[in-house]
């Protein structure tokens, strides 16, 4: 059923700062990648807690998004868990002035002319070659 005329709102999210609102979004993907790979490996808590060095009290603040990752120990983690960790930083200025030459908007090159590309074995016109 459609509704028409609803008003948004933003009661859940009243006096929270776009700052706190990205860092909270951040520590859920973080906290839910955790818990994904724990439960991929078969582990509770307990077993996982022991093979990360660390206790069950501290799985339990990772997974439920209540810490507060240093580099240090999101790095830890990823190498334990066989995780990429590779932080996107980019300067939005820079992006948006050179978005030009992210998407070019037509290739200098054709791909079908690559996909039959083979070296050539024909030495003709070479004769100074040894």
């Amino acid at each position: 059923m459609k509704r028409q005329n609803v008003e948004t709102t933003s009661w859940l999210t009243n006096g929270i700062s776009e700052e706190q609102l990205k860092i909270e979004k951040t520590l859920a993907v973080i906290s839910a990648k955790i818990y994904t790979k724990r439960t991929k490996m078969g582990l509770d808590q307990k077993a996982f807690a022991k093979f990360m060095g660390v206790t069950q009290g501290m799985i339990s603040r990772w997974e439920s998004g209540t810490y507060n990752f240093s580099i240090t120990t999101l790095i830890g983690i990823c190498e334990k868990l066989n995780l990429s960790f590779d932080p996107c930083i980019v300067d939005r200025e820079l992006m948006v002035q050179n978005i030009a030459f992210v998407m070019p908007k037509k290739p200098s090159i054709d791909i079908k002319d690559w996909v039959d590309w083979k070296p050539s074995m024909n030495n003709a016109g070479s004769e100074d070659a040894a």
